[in-house]
C-alpha cells in the first residue's frame, strides 16, 4: 500500500492510521484467537504501515503519523477489554515513535474519538470474525 502511494504522489507528508475492530463480549468468554485478531487489526497493522513509511519520512526529512485512538484507551467499559487493551498499546507505540523520531522532524499525533453509536459497533467483529476475510497486514 505504501509503495502504491509512493508511485502516485511525489511527497508523502501524513500517514493517517484509522484501524479498528470492536469487541462486545466478556473477556472470559472470548476466544484467544480473537484477542490475536483484534490486536492484529488495531495495533499490528498500524505498526506495519508506520514502519513501512518511516524510511521515506526520514529521507524527505519530515512527516507525520496521525493515529485515531479511542477514549477507551483511558476509560474502559464492560465487554471492551481486548479493544481497550489494543488502543492502550497503540498509545504507547506512538508515544515512543514520537520521542524516537523527533530529531528527524517526524511528528506523531493522537486523535481521540469519543463514544460512538454506529452499526459497526453493534455488528462488532466478535460476532463475525470467524467468517471474516480480513487478512494480516495486506494478505
Amino acid at each position: 500500500m505504501i509503495q502504491k502511494a509512493c508511485e502516485l504522489y511525489e511527497r508523502k507528508d501524513v500517514l493517517i492510521n484509522n484501524n479498528w475492530a470492536c469487541q462486545r463480549r466478556l473477556s472470559a468468554e472470548t476466544d484467544f484467537k480473537f484477542f490475536e485478531k483484534l490486536l492484529d487489526i488495531n495495533f499490528l497493522s498500524t505498526v506495519s504501515m508506520s514502519r513501512s513509511i518511516l524510511p521515506l519520512f526520514k529521507k524527505q526529512e519530515g512527516g507525520q503519523f496521525d493515529i485515531v485512538i479511542s477514549v477507551l484507551r483511558k476509560f474502559s467499559s464492560p465487554f471492551k477489554l481486548v479493544y481497550a487493551a489494543s488502543k492502550h498499546v497503540l498509545h504507547g507505540f506512538i508515544d515512543s515513535m514520537r520521542m524516537e523520531h523527533y530529531k528527524d522532524n517526524i511528528a506523531a499525533i493522537l486523535i481521540f474519538l469519543g463514544f460512538v453509536c454506529t452499526p459497526i459497533a453493534m455488528n462488532s467483529l466478535q460476532r463475525k470474525w470467524q467468517s471474516s476475510s480480513i487478512g494480516r497486514h495486506g494478505d
